[in-house]
Order: C-alpha cells, then structure tokens, then sequence
C-alpha cells in the first residue's frame, strides 16, 4: 500500500506497542541510571555549543542528502550543500534523509514531507515528554535506553520545551528498529518518532512559537535555543 512505487515505505507500518511504564517505575528506572543534564554534555565526544544548526547537519549528513526542515506547516527539501548556500530556517528536521524532494502524501498530494518521500531510516529518535520528570530523569532514562539496547547514542537535542531529543543509530533491519521503538516506548516514549516522515527539534536552532517565524522566549525575555547537549559523528 505505496503511494508511489518507488517508496521504501508502506502506509501502514508495523504496530508499535504503546505500554509504557508507571510514572513510579520510569522514575525508580531514573534513579538507576543517574545520568544528569550537565553529564550528557560534559560527556559528548564532540562540543557544538557554538555552532549552527547547518554546520551541525553537516557533521551528521554527506552533501548530497536531502533533509526536510523548516517550520511545522512550511517544510522545504534540499540537499546539505543547498541548505549550507541558501540558509536554514525553521526550528524542525526530519533526522531520516529523504529520496526525493518531492513525494505523494496519503492524500494524492505533492508534499516535501511524507512517508512516500522520506529514504532509509537513519534514526529512531526517543522523547519522553512527561510533564512529571525532570530533565535529570529524563537523560537518565537516555542512559537507560542505551545500557538496555545495543544501538549507538548520536545526538541528544534540548527541545527548548518539556523534552530531549535521543538520537540513536538505526539498524538496517526493520525487525530490529521495531524491537528498539518497543523499548524506547516502555521507557516513556513518544511511539510517533517511529514514523519515518516525524519531525524532531533542529540542533541549536531558536525555537519558535507554533505556526509563526517568531522565537519563543524564556522568563529574561530571550530566544530559547534547541541546544544541541551531546554529538557523536
């Protein structure tokens, strides 16, 4: 059930388990796998503090790939080197490059972001958004996911809002990817990052207020940055 015959992707995709822990068990999991915010960054192989979302990409990405970004109702698809000449906008990417620039979405349509023109995946992303953890618990829950698995911590993005970003390398077996997304979700995971075509916070972009090109601000009145914690390329 393609769009297009060349997609790598089905619409309908294998079901992902929506069982996560208690509140009470994701945080007894936390205590076991202390690992704070401070830890992940002072821990990244890489320091990116200072630099841009673009230059970022390009640590992760080769030249020719084609990564959607932009904001949440106007992405656009263009290769690195593209991106690297015109400038990024936006405060969201989609991690798994695409095949084309252009696919069919579910509904007939042309669209830059859609299952049917997203390529191999790249990346299963784990964010735990509960409103109950702190940033603390919820890297130690990162740490818990890794020591259960056996996949390769990449990036860890601060959303700017209640939540990190995980980057993990995916395997090139979809059996696999599926059995890791079981995991990430037990741990408090949004199953949605399993979907090829999802959306995660751009690296060191400036968050941005839902449909609007303006920045969303802390208590000091400054732009709040998606600070990119920990890169391992």
């Amino acid at each position: 059930n393609k769009t297009s015959p060349d997609s790598y992707w089905n619409q309908s995709l294998e079901t992902i388990s929506t069982s996560s822990l208690s509140l009470c068990e994701l945080k007894e999991c936390a205590d076991d796998y202390t690992w704070t915010e401070e830890d992940v960054w002072e821990d990244s192989p890489v320091k990116v503090d200072e630099c841009s979302p673009i230059e970022i990409l390009s640590c992760v990405y080769q030249e020719d790939d084609l990564i959607c970004m932009g904001k949440l109702n106007s992405p656009k698809t263009k290769s690195i080197w593209e991106w690297k000449a015109d400038g990024t906008n936006g405060d969201l990417f989609c991690p798994n490059p695409m095949r084309v620039e252009v696919g069919i979405n579910k509904d007939g349509r042309e669209s830059s972001r859609c299952r049917d023109n997203v390529g191999r995946r790249f990346s299963i992303v784990y964010e735990c958004d509960e409103l109950e953890l702190s940033f603390d618990q919820k890297a130690s829950l990162i740490r818990c996911v890794l020591e259960k698995s056996e996949a390769n911590l990449r990036m860890v993005v601060h959303s700017g809002g209640k939540s990190l970003h995980a980057h993990f390398e995916a395997s090139e077996d979809e059996e696999v990817n599926t059995l890791f997304m079981n995991l990430v979700v037990k741990y408090g995971g949004d199953p949605h990052m399993y979907y090829p075509e999802q959306t995660s916070r751009l690296p060191n972009a400036v968050r941005l207020k839902p449909f609007s090109n303006l920045p969303l601000l802390d208590d000091q009145g400054m732009p709040i940055r998606q600070k990119c914690l920990y890169l391992d390329y």
